[in-house]
């Protein structure tokens, strides 16, 4: 495994897209995610990624598509998931 998603792209939050596809991250998924407002694309499938899915997701306000299969998550869906109103579905 290479390891965690790196806390240095916490600084990179004017991203707009973000494919970690198949990279091997391991550890559960970061909260700081939510600081990405302008984020269109997270990409985190297929790794090796546990524990749940953060609600501060519900942050990412501009987020169209979130791909998070192939992990080892665990827990529910955040009930804010549904105030994202750009998430196709």
């Amino acid at each position: 495994n290479i390891g965690r998603i790196p806390d240095d792209f916490q600084n990179l939050s004017s991203l707009r897209e973000l494919s970690l596809k198949g990279t091997s991250r391991n550890g559960n998924i970061p909260n700081w995610l939510g600081k990405f407002r302008s984020l269109l694309l997270l990409d985190l499938d297929d790794n090796d990624l546990s524990g749940p899915i953060p609600s501060e997701i519900e942050f990412m306000r501009g987020l169209n598509f979130l791909l998070l299969n192939r992990n080892q998550l665990t827990g529910t869906v955040p009930l804010a998931m549904h105030l994202l109103p750009q998430l196709s579905k």
